[in-house]
């Protein structure tokens, strides 16, 4: 998810400025997923974003990044250099996992094709 994905998802939901958005009634889901999700995807930036940064990026008050890093960081999905943040190795292993998944899913289609076009 890169940037762009995350100011689509913000525009769904009220401007904010430097705050927590306020909840819609229109918006399904938990909020803290959606505030984490958004946390990873502003810090996937070369170097790493300070607290400040992500928090601002992410549309959310610094002591609420604070917390939602703490729990990221716990499971490894983003790691701590100093005072800056970025994606950790859990996001990497995830990556794996889907790139071997889709391979699977790519080689059992041309298999398909294969066979559908010995059949024709």
């Amino acid at each position: 998810m890169n940037e762009s994905h995350l100011n689509k998802a913000q525009g769904e939901s009220a401007a904010v400025s430097g705050t927590d958005e306020a909840a819609s009634p229109k918006r399904t889901g938990v909020n803290a997923l959606e505030r984490g999700l958004r946390l990873l995807t502003v810090v996937n930036t070369p170097g790493g974003l300070t607290l400040s940064e992500s928090a601002r990026r992410a549309g959310l008050n610094k002591t609420t990044a604070l917390r939602l890093f703490r729990s990221l960081e716990r499971m490894a999905f983003v790691q701590r250099n100093r005072d800056r943040y970025s994606p950790g190795p859990a996001v990497a292993g995830l990556h794996v996992e889907s790139a071997a998944a889709t391979s699977q899913v790519l080689h059992h289609h041309g298999e398909g094709q294969r066979l559908s076009a010995l059949t024709v």
